[in-house]
This record gives C-alpha cells, sequence and structure tokens, in this order.
C-alpha cells in the first residue's frame, strides 16, 4: 500500500470521521489516516489487493493525536462474494495485538498465511478514535500472475545481408499490461553468444536487427510490464540476404505489394495505404517516418486526402534507418527524394 500499488478507490470502509479521514489515507507513515466515525459500533477497511496474494503479515499504526487500535480480528475472500473470518484452533475467530501508541507501528504474523483478493480489518478495541494506518505482506499466490504471456506471429518485414526488420503481434493475455519488449537473436548451430535489444511499447511491435549476411538465425521476443518479464516467444528462424541484396515482399501489415526495378539506384518499390501518415495541407504533402521524424515537404500535383502512402526507396536515404520517397500518384516517371 505505501508503494501505492493500490489505488486509492481500493480502499474503502464502513465509515469516515471527516473529508480528512477518508480510508485512502490508511497509508503505513501517511501524513493522513483512516478514522471511523463515532457513532460506527462495527467499524472496518477493506483493501482490494488486486490480485490474489498469499498474505504474510500485517502492520498497524495509528495516528498522533487521533488514536489507535489496540486490537482487531480480520476477515478475507477471493471474490468479494463471501467473507471468512481468519480463525485458528478449529474455527476460533483469531484477534491480533495492535498498537499500544498513537504513532508506532505493530507487526503481526499470519500463520497459517491465507490467499485472498481482498482484506477487511475489524477493530475490536480503540483508545480514542479508531484511526489507522497499516500495511499487508505476502506474495503472489502464483508466480506467473500478472505477467504477460507469449508475444505471437513473429515475422519479417524485409530482410537484407545487415539488417532483419520483424514485426509480431501482442500476448493475447497482456496481464497487467505490457510495457515493452525483448528481442533475442542467435546464429543457427553458430557459437556466437546471443545479442539482445530492449523494444520500447511505442514501436508498434516491431524491431531491426543487426545480422551477418547469409546466416540463419532464432528470433525469440519476450513482453514485460512492472510485475516483471513474460516468457519467450516460439522461435522464429530466418535467413539474411547474400551481400549486396535485398528481399522484401510483405509491408508491416502483411499486405503483398508490387516491385518495379527502376534502375540501379533503386530496388524496390512497396506501397502501403495503411502504414505511413501523409498529411495534406494546401496541397502539399509531409511524411512521417516510423522513427518519428517529419521529413521536408514536398508538392504534388495531385491532391491525395485521408490516404496513407508508404514508398520504401532501397538505396536512397531519407533517415537514419529509413529509406522513403513521396511519389505523385498515379507512379509518375521521375521519383523526388526526400
Amino acid at each position: 500500500m505505501t508503494n501505492r500499488k493500490i489505488r486509492d478507490t481500493y480502499i474503502t470502509a464502513s465509515s469516515e470521521l471527516d473529508s480528512n479521514s477518508s480510508a485512502s489515507y490508511a497509508r503505513l507513515n501517511n501524513t493522513k489516516s483512516w478514522v471511523a466515525d463515532t457513532n460506527d459500533t462495527q467499524p472496518w477497511i477493506q483493501v482490494n489487493l488486486g490480485k490474489i496474494m498469499n498474505i504474510t503479515a500485517i502492520i498497524t499504526q495509528g495516528f498522533p493525536g487521533s488514536g489507535f487500535v489496540s486490537s482487531f480480528y480480520f476477515s478475507y475472500n477471493v471474490s468479494e462474494v463471501e467473507w471468512l473470518n481468519y480463525t485458528i484452533n478449529g474455527g476460533l475467530v483469531k484477534v491480533f495485538q495492535g498498537n499500544t501508541n498513537d504513532n508506532g507501528t505493530e507487526r503481526v504474523l499470519v500463520n497459517p498465511l491465507v490467499k485472498a483478493q481482498y482484506i477487511r480489518l475489524h477493530p475490536t478495541n480503540c483508545s480514542g478514535n479508531c484511526a489507522l494506518r497499516m500495511e499487508f505482506y505476502g506474495c503472489k499466490s502464483d508466480p506467473t500472475m500478472g505477467l504477460p504471456g507469449q508475444p505471437l506471429s513473429l515475422k519479417q518485414i524485409s530482410i537484407s545481408s545487415s539488417m532483419i526488420n520483424i514485426t509480431w503481434d501482442q500476448p493475447i493475455d497482456i496481464g497487467d499490461g505490457i510495457k515493452g519488449y525483448t528481442v533475442k537473436w542467435q546464429e543457427v548451430n553458430g557459437t556466437s553468444a546471443s545479442m539482445q535489444k530492449v523494444v520500447p511499447l511505442l514501436s508498434f511491435n516491431s524491431a531491426s536487427l543487426t545480422v551477418t549476411p547469409y546466416t540463419w538465425y532464432n528470433i525469440h521476443v519476450q513482453a514485460y510490464n512492472d510485475e516483471g518479464i513474460g516468457p519467450w516467444s516460439k522461435p522464429f528462424r530466418v535467413q539474411s540476404s547474400e551481400s549486396g541484396e535485398f528481399n522484401t515482399k510483405f509491408c508491416a501489415h502483411e499486405l503483398y505489394l508490387f516491385s518495379s526495378s527502376l534502375d540501379s539506384m533503386y530496388c524496390n518499390i512497396l506501397t502501403c495505404l495503411l502504414h505511413t501518415a501523409v498529411v495534406s495541407i494546401f496541397g502539399n504533402f509531409r511524411l512521417l517516418c516510423p522513427h518519428q521524424l517529419m521529413l521536408p515537404s514536398l508538392n504534388v500535383l495531385y491532391q491525395i486526402k485521408h490516404v496513407c502512402v508508404h514508398v520504401c526507396m532501397y538505396g536512397m536515404n531519407a533517415c537514419s534507418g529509413c529509406k522513403f520517397v513521396l511519389f505523385q500518384y498515379p507512379l509518375p516517371h521521375q521519383q523526388t527524394s526526400l
């Protein structure tokens, strides 16, 4: 609770003395605390842990000038439907010793531990007001809980002798959200160590991998979040091109694109109406590459409104890692490099 991973809305209570005594203030060492209404004869405070956890200990703390909880019991459940009191010795409700002053802390062990998502603490005796700050200790009931699953459907976007560009689908089970990915690639039957790179979430599930010409690689991807690291994907095996060769047949959306040999500078022309935004402003178009670099505007003869055009001109550099050129549509005889 102290690290605020538990939201304020996940902490509720039977009553509150006033607006400065909200249940959400009941975090250990907070500058405010929860204080039950003085007319509440059976006060309780409840915490939704967000997932099923093993609860092993509870720390309680009063609040200076308000009071403290000197004894309490707690109830719990996994679905907020049927509450169970924590019992010992065949069914006796366990009453725990609380605090002895309004600012010190008291730690009690929960042994045997309980598996729960919802914990409700019930003060049985208070000194002054029932003022409480608290913390729960434990661990996940399932070590993989909250972690993302395996990334899916790894595939190549493009291949050259020095670079393999890949993309993938996010896991079906994203756990507690995805913060990014790690990509690992290694030569098949090679002796070299595997290479890894961290890919931020804003990369649109794609990565560019530096490789050796005409070599087979095994590629894996794993997702990570605040809870930890998920499992590696199934291996994707792909071979880099021979030196000087470039092979691209599909765009990131798996749309088959046409190719044309223009001259020694142009290897392939790929058009994709889904991938890269071209914005029409009074007849001027600007090309935005995947690296978020706005390239210079270019006057074109035709108005193309609300259409995305992505043209890869391999052999011509528009920005580091990208090779784009904006063309007039229909395709003219002469292209202009940005």
